[in-house]
């Protein structure tokens, strides 16, 4: 995959859709002007990681003649609608962290995701999820860590990994155990998971959860903007 002048958040989620799935019959990925912007699709959904020289007309021209369910991108003014939210990161001392061979229970992980769904949070069906969870695992592409009440799994959270950079994708606790740390101590131990990762990126809605991820030392470092068709 080729190094852009700016790894950012998208240029991670494309280097681990590559890691995990390569050319498949639902991925593809361009390149444009000697690496001054990567594009990646995974199914209808288009990632876009621009870096300083892109030519963005060329962008523009390229996103009215492709299909896309949606575009995820950072600083790119296009013509449909969108929502739009904080990007935040937080540098890992990996130096003094060892990795979590935690066993999970995908069902179970589901299942409390699915039972979190709103509408700032939602899963994808059970079928999709499980495929792209165990296609991540195979390549070692997740971590995920799990916070238990007794055995009930009441917090989990998850972050994919691309290169030397993790994105934090999800974070769930039980309507019943919130408020209550089980969500901090979930991130925290993942981020003590990311041993080889060097930072770990989220994307956070406009309003959402600001306090909580600035109190586990994340910093906002930028917007990111999803666009959708009409």
């Amino acid at each position: 995959m080729p190094i852009l002048d700016n790894e950012d958040i998208y240029y991670t989620k494309i280097l681990s859709i590559w890691e995990t799935y390569g050319f498949t019959s639902f991925t593809d990925y361009w390149i444009q002007n000697d690496d001054s912007a990567l594009i990646a699709r995974l199914d209808s959904s288009f990632i876009f990681a621009l870096g300083a020289d892109v030519d963005v007309e060329e962008i523009k021209s390229f996103c009215n003649t492709v299909c896309f369910g949606n575009i995820l991108c950072g600083d790119l003014s296009l013509d449909f609608p969108c929502i739009s939210g904080d990007v935040m990161s937080l540098e890992i001392d990996n130096s003094l962290k060892c990795r979590d061979n935690q066993e999970v229970d995908l069902n179970k992980i589901y299942l409390l995701l699915a039972s979190c769904v709103d509408e700032k949070f939602a899963v994808p069906d059970y079928d999709s999820f499980m495929l792209d969870m165990l296609h991540k695992m195979k390549k070692s592409r997740i971590n995920i860590a799990c916070q238990y009440d007794n055995s009930k799994l009441v917090s989990v959270a998850m972050a994919n990994i691309g290169g030397k950079k993790a994105i934090l994708t999800a974070v769930a606790t039980d309507k019943n155990y919130r408020h209550c740390g089980f969500g901090s101590r979930a991130v925290k131990a993942l981020i003590d998971s990311l041993s080889d990762c060097e930072c770990v990126y989220l994307q956070r809605a406009d309003g959402i959860n600001e306090d909580f991820y600035t109190s586990l030392g994340f910093k906002n470092i930028g917007k990111w903007i999803e666009y959708h068709v009409n």
